[in-house]
């Protein structure tokens, strides 16, 4: 878990690199400052048979890889004076082979009958180079020979030796390290180490008045004056005896070291020929650390849920209320929250304990009960990583405010709390659909009075606005005489609408959606890519990016565990939720479970079902998963979900399945024969007709089957249908899914479309729509008969045409 956990918080960290997209950008967009990542070499070697006694062969092999680019060239260098450090003397090759002589002017035979007199030893180094400019250096990769025998290597795990840096760790540190022998006779394993940890004042040099620095420069000083007894010996006949170890004992543990000092602490390796781990390198086998005061380095707690991931950026035992994390829950639910710590360096957590709601914080007396007693401390463990507590139900004898603690203790036993205050919000679901507007659309602008043409294609914010909301049969504002607009798509439903533009913090209150039985919510494609501020007049964050981002409630998945429905579209929904956690360095398109992208926790997964891997790239026309469409393979493409649930057997349905032959069975795009009139002050141009829209959609097989017996019996079944797919015959994207409908018992029902729905065939919109709202969700659409309106002073007609259309009254 504590690789997840440092995974996360990598991430977390990169988010500060991503960058806005431009204006119709059909991607996920990262910085163009990114620098240039540096390749990576790998080096194998393998003797060449000779029998000659004083000179030895190998042939070196390696290979280069560069994530942004590819390897030019290598730099390779024979006994070169740092092997952890290119410098002028190593010489460039294209090749990738070549066959190394080194002398032995001591035999292996003497080496073997007296293993301690190994001590003449020769070094291969390589690193690759990339085609940019200026050309990225990889680190260096390097092999150590005695006569036949290839030494072996040591490497300092934890705390991680960083060269030039040093890590701040308590006065307890425990340093792990591991050794590999590539020739090594059974376990290819060193047999035994030996190490020692050097003060700024070294009793063997006293001459050097700062140990600990001298060795950053010159490292191999170690072996000059110590190897190859690593004590006494005729070099240094006062050298004090390194510590020794065997080969199964792979770390040490000091204490009581002395706060705001540095040490460093060096370990090699010996194979059973007496051949030892020559180089002493600041990244792998020497450590050099500086000691903190124990207060200051408690572990570093992680709390998540369903709803929520958060990371405290340091240790601590604090109270203060400025390091709660206040989340809303569900009423009548259980919560599950879980937790891990990460410890300082050179510690291991030890264990977790948690309690709610304690009247005093430090008593510790043990539980009477594990599972209800939780006002009492949990009994500590390091196992202990999780707590389901509720429902919960707000009344007089039950308040909406509560307390969580986590407490976390490494091995030195240094503590760290960590507190969720949460607040239960019950949902009332008293009114009947929100739609909640969370785009960044262009806005209306005015210049003296007068309202300007419209920038960029289509829609502005306003045009989105009537687009959905119009009641129809009203003259836009600031239009030309007799201008009316068209009923929207949403006319004549119980809707109310929202806009997250508004909210200062940027977190949809839970509170507004839980009063609603079911929230559409949309997020178009270029404005999930903004990171800015709320408040950011330019490019502000959209809710559901920020609340999907690490350290932020997300209140929508949160709704959708009171079980509230949702339909989530707009073709940038996906990428608002999974963006946050897009691995850099990954395909920037593309999510999927590895690296902590698209998996438990995320909306998008957990709620809409999409579990294997999401897409997302340009698109121009959508399908209906049917038989009937030409082309179609006949069953569920690509091993998708078919409308019908069972593996594509027709006729078999489920209780209270809509008839989705009432989908229209293509979705095709305005600029499409007939074309769609251009709305008011719209040209018949590319900004209205547009080529092809942001698309999110999946790519691999991606089927939810799930028990429907409710009792003990098994009764297994789809409940994930595909609806529609993209259309590119042809195309390797060719029926994708791109709107899907989960329908299971484990969640609320949830309908996702990875497109915009404003982008198609106005007829096409209409019948989609209706299908959501009255034959999934059961409403009856209301005509409306719109009340004359009085009409107010109009610009001209021979005012130059204006493309915003400001929303109307309604």
């Amino acid at each position: 878990m504590r690789r997840h956990v440092e995974g996360w918080l990598r991430l977390a960290a990169g988010l500060a690199l991503l960058v806005l997209a431009g204006a119709g950008c059909s991607s996920k967009v990262r910085s163009t400052f990114v620098p240039n990542q540096a390749p990576e070499v790998r080096l194998t070697q393998a003797p060449v048979s000779t029998t000659d006694k004083y000179f030895y062969a190998y042939r070196m092999n390696w290979v280069g890889y560069d994530p942004d680019g590819k390897v030019d060239h290598f730099l390779i260098a024979v006994d070169p004076a740092r092997p952890d450090s290119v410098d002028g003397s190593w010489q460039a090759t294209t090749k990738n082979e070549q066959i190394v002589f080194f002398k032995a002017s001591q035999p292996d035979t003497l080496a073997q009958a007296h293993p301690d007199t190994a001590t003449d030893f020769h070094v291969f180094a390589v690193a690759a180079v990339d085609n940019n400019n200026p050309p990225g250096i990889s680190k260096p990769v390097y092999r150590a020979f005695f006569a036949y025998n290839v030494a072996p290597q040591v490497t300092i795990d934890s705390p991680r030796p960083r060269a030039g840096a040093s890590p701040a760790v308590p006065p307890a540190v425990r340093i792990h390290w591991r050794g590999v022998d590539p020739d090594g006779q059974f376990t290819q394993r060193p047999v035994k180490y030996k190490y020692k940890l050097f003060e700024t004042k070294n009793g063997d040099f006293p001459e050097i008045p700062n140990f600990v620095s001298f060795l950053g420069v010159d490292p191999n000083f170690l072996r000059r004056k110590y190897a190859p007894t690593f004590g006494p010996s005729a070099k240094c006949p006062t050298c004090s005896v390194w510590d020794s170890t065997s080969a199964e004992t792979t770390e040490v543990q000091f204490t009581n070291l002395v706060p705001q000092r540095f040490y460093m602490f060096a370990v090699t390796g010996f194979d059973e020929a007496g051949a030892y781990d020559p180089i002493f390198d600041g990244s792998r086998n020497l450590l050099s650390f500086f000691v903190t005061y124990a207060g200051l380095q408690g572990p570093r707690i992680c709390m998540f849920s369903d709803f929520f991931f958060f990371c405290y950026d340091n240790g601590g035992y604090l109270t203060d209320p400025n390091r709660f994390f206040r989340v809303e829950i569900p009423d009548r639910k259980k919560v599950t929250f879980r937790w891990d710590a990460i410890a300082a360096e050179g510690a291991e957590i030890r264990r977790f304990r948690w309690v709610m709601d304690p009247t005093d914080l430090s008593n510790d007396t043990p539980r009477t009960d594990e599972e209800n007693d939780i006002t009492h401390w949990s009994s500590p463990s390091l196992t202990t990583k999780s707590a389901t507590i509720g429902p919960f139900t707000p009344g007089p004898n039950d308040p909406k405010e509560h307390f969580f603690f986590v407490e976390a203790e490494d091995n030195n036993g240094l503590k760290s709390l960590g507190i969720i205050d949460f607040t239960v919000v019950r949902a009332t679901f008293d009114k009947e659909i929100l739609v909640v507007n969370d785009t960044r659309f262009s806005s209306d602008n005015f210049v003296g009075g007068e309202l300007l043409p419209p920038a960029g294609v289509w829609p502005t914010s306003s045009e989105v606005d009537t687009f959905l909301y119009a009641v129809g049969g009203k003259p836009y504002k600031g239009y030309p005489l007799g201008t009316v607009s068209p009923e929207g798509v949403f006319s004549g439903y119980p809707i109310d609408t929202m806009n997250t533009r508004g909210i200062v913090t940027g977190i949809t209150p839970l509170s507004r959606l839980s009063q609603y039985k079911r929230v559409i919510w949309f997020t178009d494609g270029t404005s999930a890519t903004y990171f800015g501020l709320p408040s950011d007049p330019y490019v502000p964050t959209t809710s559901l990016r920020l609340m999907s981002s690490p350290g932020q409630p997300n209140t929508l998945s949160t709704y959708a565990l009171q079980g509230g429905e949702i339909w989530l579209m707009g073709g940038g929904a996906a990428s608002a939720n999974l963006g946050p956690w897009d691995k850099r360095g990954s395909d920037p398109n593309l999510f999927t479970p590895n690296d902590n992208e698209l998996i438990s926790g995320r909306m998008m997964y957990d709620f809409a079902k999409w579990q294997s891997a999401v897409r997302t790239g340009a698109a121009a026309r959508a399908a209906k998963n049917d038989a009937a469409i030409p082309g179609f393979p006949g069953g569920p493409p690509l091993g998708f979900n078919p409308p019908v649930p069972g593996l594509a057997k027709v006729g078999r349905g489920w209780v209270g399945q809509p008839d989705y032959s009432k989908l229209p069975l293509y979705l095709l795009r305005k600029g499409d024969p007939p074309a769609d009139t251009p709305v008011p002050q719209r040209y018949p141009d590319s900004f209205f007709y547009l080529q092809d829209f942001f698309a999110e959609f999946l790519v691999n097989p991606n089927f939810i089957r799930e028990d429907l017996d409710p009792g003990p019996g098994f009764d297994e079944q789809s409940t994930l249908d595909t609806l529609y797919c993209i259309y590119a015959p042809g195309a390797p994207t060719h029926y994708a899914p791109l709107m899907t409908f989960y329908h299971g018992p484990s969640s609320a029902r949830f309908i996702f479309s990875g497109f915009p729905i404003w982008y198609f065939k106005r007829s096409d919109e209409g019948q989609l729509a209706d299908f959501v709202l009255h034959d999934i969700w059961g409403y009856t659409k209301t005509p409306i008969v719109p009340r004359p309106a009085r009409l107010s002073a109009t610009r001209s007609s021979t005012t130059p045409r204006a493309a915003h259309a400001t929303p109307l009254s309604r």
